[in-house]
């Protein structure tokens, strides 16, 4: 049994966890809501581990009380959970009230990778920025914690990628970024989260990655961005806002076909970037911003400072 209980530390309702039953049977049994207990707007830990978001300027979300438990005696205590339920607008704005940052920590399976996915929508309508820390799979935070100590975990959740890069590298990997059919089922997936964020930098940002991942012009996205309707209201998402504003977004030029592939090479093959560096003369680089970025990677490259893309681009 765990108590349940509000920012101030006052029990309002109870969980219970099932040790055993069948596979229908609901993990966890919650209090029946009440005036004071909704689980829609409560989070479990949240009590406890108030200060430690203050300190840490961000919040780890994970699914559950024996996650949180575990992560909290390992040492990392910026950690809340969703008391039983998705996580909702409420959720997200009790969040901004502490913090700007939340990195989602979900079960590695299907079920909580998905639940990651949704909840995005809710995240970025409240202004925060969203990082996703991925379990390896068959691990949960608790089982992760047990076999790899707190140590491994903290680490996990410091490397933890932007949300947009995570659910890019997710859907290329449901499908072949490589085919046509493939590139379209991924332009077709990946817009649906993106339609809330309302500044016009996150968009084109999102734009420039996925030409960049896919090889393909930064204006093929943002058509097909802007077919996308939002499935609550029918509605043109706002990536159709953008190419029908009064003061629409300012268009480059193409690139080459030859400085796609350039990008591709360098961006995404670590050990070509070196030789590349050797023999490349950046002046034979027409685009302003294809050449920005090349003499950006091949500078990190002779710096040693390379991470990773997701760094690079953050």
């Amino acid at each position: 049994m765990f108590p349940i209980c509000d920012e101030q530390g006052r029990v309002i309702g109870f969980s219970g966890r099932v040790l055993s039953g069948d596979e229908k049977t609901a993990k966890y049994v919650n209090s029946p809501e009440t005036p004071i207990f909704t689980k829609s707007k409560v989070f479990f830990g949240l009590d406890k581990s108030k200060r430690a978001i203050l300190d840490a300027g961000f919040a780890i979300v994970c699914e559950g009380q024996l996650d949180l438990i575990a992560c909290f005696m390992a040492g990392v205590q910026n950690i809340v959970a969703p008391q039983g339920t998705a996580f909702t607008a409420d959720h997200a704005r009790i969040i901004k009230r502490y913090v700007d940052e939340v990195v989602l920590c979900f079960d590695s399976d299907e079920a909580g990778q998905n639940a990651a996915v949704r909840s995005l929508d809710h995240l970025l309508a409240s202004g925060l920025a969203v990082r996703v820390a991925v379990v390896p799979a068959p691990h949960d935070p608790d089982s992760f914690i047990k076999a790899n100590g707190g140590e491994a975990f903290r680490k996990l959740v410091e490397g933890a990628e932007g949300f947009f890069d995570y659910y890019l590298n997710r859907l290329c990997k449901l499908d072949d970024a490589n085919s046509d059919k493939g590139r379209n089922a991924i332009l077709r997936a990946w817009p649906r989260p993106s339609t809330k964020p309302a500044t016009t930098c996150w968009r084109t940002n999102t734009r420039r990655k996925t030409a960049l991942r896919l090889g393909v012009s930064p204006e093929a996205v943002r058509a097909e961005f802007a077919k996308v309707r939002s499935p609550e209201s029918g509605v043109r998402s706002s990536e159709n806002e953008d190419a029908t504003s009064n003061e629409p977004e300012a268009e480059t030029p193409r690139p080459s076909d030859k400085e796609f592939w350039l990008l591709k090479l360098i961006l995404l093959h670590d050990d070509l970037v070196g030789w590349t560096a050797l023999h490349l003369d950046v002046n034979w680089i027409l685009h302003p911003l294809v050449r920005q970025i090349v003499e950006k990677r091949l500078a990190a490259q002779t710096s040693e400072s390379w991470k990773n893309l997701a760094a690079f681009f953050g």
